[in-house]
């Protein structure tokens, strides 16, 4: 009886703590828990960017093998304030998940510049994410700055593209309290719901908004 106690009393430390576990397992599998896309649908999307190699704004064409529907921008030991940016993507009724959708992003550094020297003219902060099966994405990054000039807020591009959709542009994600802020950023519509978002800061002191999109007729 007493090691059938004992055998007992450890179960129930090992599950304890393997519960307790299981949101820093998560949080550290942040890249890699999900599968990357199979090649045949990563042909398609590449195919359906736009191919214009002077497009100043697309980037689907160059879609790497490895993507998923979590991605992260930035490096360890990047200066600037985290920011995590999560959302679904819905389909025209803006109600029905939309899987498979890519979306690519790309914004400035702390300083409000894209790309220097040899560096892609979009910069280093850019990445692609593909919805999951029930429309969701996210990327980790840092927050952008405002250009030097400041005549626009601080902000992320973003573009859409599917399997039966060309590549398009979809409103900037832009953040709610921005001094550069004016009424024609809220008017914003291509992508629907709101771009403009609440950032709140987390327990770890990650800026964590919600970028939700809806598909517009093609």
């Amino acid at each position: 009886m007493k090691k059938l106690i004992q055998t007992r009393r450890d179960f129930l430390g090992t599950a304890a703590l393997g519960a307790a576990l299981v949101p820093l397992v998560s949080a550290c599998q942040f890249d890699t828990v999900a599968e990357s896309a199979p090649k045949d649908k990563l042909d398609i999307l590449r195919a359906n960017g736009v191919q214009d190699p002077d497009c100043e704004w697309c980037g689907a064409r160059d879609v790497p093998d490895d993507v998923r529907w979590k991605a992260r921008l930035h490096k360890d030991g990047d200066a600037g304030e985290r920011l995590l940016v999560e959302g679904t993507v819905y389909k025209e009724d803006g109600l029905t998940p939309a899987p498979d959708i890519l979306i690519y992003f790309y914004h400035t550094d702390t300083e409000g510049l894209y790309g220097r020297r040899d560096q892609h003219r979009h910069g280093r902060y850019r990445g692609w994410v593909l919805t999951d099966k029930n429309g969701k994405y996210g990327f980790y990054t840092i927050k952008p700055e405002p250009y030097p000039s400041r005549n626009n807020p601080s902000h992320v591009h973003m573009t859409v593209t599917g399997l039966k959709r060309k590549e398009d542009w979809a409103d900037s994600i832009l953040f709610e309290g921005d001094p550069l802020l004016n009424d024609r950023d809220y008017s914003a519509k291509k992508g629907g719901f709101k771009n403009v978002i609440e950032l709140k800061k987390d327990a770890e002191g990650i800026l964590r908004g919600t970028r939700n999109l809806r598909l517009w007729p093609v």
